[in-house]
């Protein structure tokens, strides 16, 4: 199952948790720490159970989404028609990247094409195939090497179709393998298994994160930090800042003063909570390298190779010497093995799962 997850702006504050620093921050691991007994920690975790409502709500959600659409007895486009189309862009003779589609549904004026196609296709008959010679706009920004060249599109128009609303009470098999063949379900029966599947591994993910954090919460409750370096915290809340800045600009479109706005919340605000939440960071990775310091635990070498490979791939460095020119190495260590550390206290914890907003 696939599931397309949104993220609040307001969630950025915490984005840059596990990988905030900066080449000069070195190791934060301390004497300063005082150790609780964390060898077998006991934690309430909440965890959700798949009902066969569940399911079902599920696939009606989904079923909004994938709107079936079947043939019409007309014969004529008009505007505001859904026509399935097949097409294909060609400049000089050559196709054009992502100038073409097979068995797609097309609402005519929706203005969702090239200027121009839309009209092309009115008045057109349902099983006909032609020809549209369209030009594209001069500048074209978004592909500059087109700008003001011809294309051809050859086109068939398949049918005039309709959207057919459906609701798991009348769904069939047969509307499952025509109108959500490209997830490849045969039979509502595997509609069901699949999404099923899909939410117990969202509900396993979850408690594993819920874990994962009531285990830090439950460190930091029998441990203490006697005394943060506060060079190191200066250095974490500037990079920190920094990230967060870029960030709303290149993932979420805004400028950072957009977002105090929408929040209604100052500069000062918002350094308060970035020193606060640096801070709490800071004392959770100084516990945990405390702990593995006491248990003498070394770096894996091949999680810290995955935890490289993953880190340059969701910060797109070309190199690993990109990554640590940008992080520095020694904290990128620090930061996989708090998260080799955390792993075996998970691991070793006694979890008791309880049902959503018991804990509340």
């Amino acid at each position: 199952m696939k599931k397309r997850y949104g993220i609040t702006v307001f969630m950025l504050l915490c984005v840059f948790l596990t990988v905030t620093g900066c080449k000069k921050n070195g190791s934060v691991s301390d004497p300063n720490v005082e150790l609780g007994d964390y060898s077998n920690l006991e934690v309430t975790v909440e965890k959700g159970t798949v009902t066969e409502e569940n399911v079902i709500s599920y696939i009606n959600r989904m079923l909004e989404y994938n709107l079936g659409y079947a043939a019409i007895d007309k014969k004529t486009v008009e505007m505001g028609d859904f026509v399935r189309i097949d097409y294909e862009g060609l400049v000089d003779g050559e196709e054009v990247p992502n100038g073409s589609a097979t068995n797609i549904v097309l609402e005519v004026g929706a203005k969702n094409v090239m200027e121009g196609f839309d009209e092309s296709l009115c008045g057109r008959e349902a099983g006909s195939e032609f020809q549209v010679n369209l030009k594209f706009p001069d500048p074209n920004p978004s592909n500059p090497e087109l700008s003001g060249k011809e294309i051809v599109f050859q086109v068939r128009l398949r049918e005039i179709v309709q959207k057919v609303e459906m609701t798991y009470e009348d769904l069939t098999d047969e509307y499952v393998k025509e109108h959500m063949q490209d997830q490849e379900y045969t039979s509502v029966q595997e509609l069901k298994d699949a999404v099923s599947e899909y939410l117990n591994s969202t509900n396993d993910y979850y408690a594993e994160n819920n874990t994962r954090a009531a285990v830090v919460e439950k460190l930091t409750e029998i441990c203490s930090v006697t005394e943060i370096d506060a060079e190191i915290l200066q250095q974490r809340v500037a990079e920190y800042e920094k990230q967060f800045r870029e960030s709303c600009r290149t993932q979420y479109n805004m400028e950072f003063e957009e977002f105090l706005e929408m929040y209604r919340m100052t500069e000062a605000d918002f350094h308060e909570q970035s020193v606060r939440t640096m801070e709490e960071n800071l004392k959770e990775e100084m516990i945990l390298l405390a702990i593995g310091k006491k248990e003498g635990i070394g770096l894996d070498e091949k999680r810290y190779a995955e935890y490289v490979e993953t880190m340059m791939q969701n910060y797109q460095y070309e190199t690993e010497d990109d990554l640590y020119q940008a992080f520095g190495r020694e904290y990128i260590e620090d930061a996989c093995m708090c998260n080799q550390i955390l792993t075996m206290l998970v691991e070793k914890a006694d979890v008791t799962y309880v049902a959503p907003g018991a804990l509340d």
